[in-house]
């Protein structure tokens, strides 16, 4: 599907995977880009000098908010949804999950309905498997299992996905992210994330980095430049009423990412063992991206390296601007 000349919406756009999408978007040249979002003062700080932003259209709004949701998708041809409380947040508030990640996409998919949105791409988590049971690894047949609130409010809206599919006829496509790390990420906002932004703090104050337990859990990171490419090739794709594994297949130690971290960081600090921390306490839990491979033709490209080295770089960046 060629995105030339069309109106996209990207909800969630001052946060790390909405600005990234942006900012993949913008080469396809849409005739207009609404960049939605209930606080955009991240939004110019995550703007690419590289890139032209005349047709992108900054718009504060809340998803909660009806009017808003109708101000942003007036005449609009796609709609990314990316916003949404994280883990972190809905673990201490369960009514946040329910009016922001339910509630709030369901405003957004009854407006699609009615503007006749002609794709709806939702940014899910392998979180509404929860607890694995059967085979591995995980493909997307596998059982909803989750019992918490984060990954309980991904199931709900995944399943509205499909109910406005047959009763409305509106196009979606669900994506399941695995671990998504990289630039202009809020450690303080994020779970099993914050372990690398905290081994590049202690590396950088002259300290050993952390491992929790005895490094040993494992996780399939995926970078966040592959995670936006993933959600404009869902786009274009011609495929719909599916949900996909986003992530690379490859699951990591939390020992072998200290170990990259200080191959990049350039240290010699050997880790510092610490008590197994909540964030990092989940058992391995592979996932297949086989499905996204073969019905998107995606497929991630930014090995875990070169990743940190890119989020490395970042940083230092932020850090000689006094960020």
């Amino acid at each position: 599907m060629n995105l030339e000349g069309r109106r996209i919406v990207v909800t969630g756009v001052a946060g790390m995977i909405g600005s990234n999408i942006l900012d993949q978007l913008i080469p396809e040249n849409p005739k207009e880009i609404i960049a939605f979002d209930k606080d955009m003062s991240g939004f110019k700080e995550n703007c690419s000098p590289d890139l032209d932003y005349s047709n992108v259209t900054p718009l504060e709004g809340d998803i909660t908010r009806m009017d808003d949701v109708e101000k942003a998708l007036k005449g609009a041809d796609f709609v990314i949804h990316t916003a949404g409380v994280l883990t972190k947040e809905t673990s201490k508030n369960l009514r946040v999950a329910l009016d922001v990640n339910i509630c709030g996409t369901y405003n957004l998919l009854e407006v699609s309905a009615a503007e006749g949105i002609k794709k709806f791409v939702y940014s899910s988590s392998m979180s509404v498997y929860g607890n694995p049971v059967g085979d591995l690894p995980m493909t997307e047949e596998h059982p909803f299992n989750t019992e918490a609130m984060y990954g309980s409010s991904k199931v709900a809206a995944e399943l509205l996905l499909r109910v406005f599919r047959k009763s409305k006829g509106l196009d979606y496509v669900a994506l399941r992210y695995t671990v998504v790390y990289g630039p202009r990420q809020v450690p303080s906002r994020v779970n099993i994330q914050f372990h690398m932004h905290e081994c590049f703090d202690r590396i950088a104050h002259g300290l050993p980095p952390t491992l929790y337990g005895d490094g040993s859990q494992q996780y399939d990171y995926i970078y966040v430049g592959d995670v936006a490419r993933a959600n404009v090739v869902a786009l274009k794709r011609d495929v719909t009423g599916e949900a996909f594994n986003i992530g690379t297949g490859i699951t990591t130690s939390l020992r072998g990412v200290v170990e990259l971290i200080r191959e990049v960081a350039g240290s010699d600090l050997e880790p510092e063992y610490s008590p197994l921390d909540e964030r990092v306490g989940r058992k391995n839990v592979p996932v297949d991206v086989t499905k996204a491979q073969e019905m998107l033709g995606f497929k991630s490209k930014v090995s875990l390296q070169e990743g940190l080295t890119r989020l490395y770089e970042w940083r230092a960046e932020k850090a000689q601007h006094g960020n």
